[in-house]
């Protein structure tokens, strides 16, 4: 009977931690009002390419 009351009490605590606001800086609501980064420019991406080719042979 003690566990059946434990895991009660634990489900609860969980359920009510799950319907609490969120409060952190990573939320929609904080990213919303955040400012953007600014995009990238297109010159800047490095245009790394491996031409090398490898073969299999059996």
């Amino acid at each position: 009977m003690l566990f059946l009351t434990v895991l009660f009490v634990i489900v609860v605590v969980l359920f009510a931690y799950a319907l609490a606001s969120d409060k952190g800086k990573n939320t929609i609501h904080a990213r919303r009002n955040a400012p953007s980064p600014a995009p990238r420019s297109l010159s800047r991406i490095s245009k790394k390419s491996s031409p090398k080719v490898v073969s299999i042979s059996s």
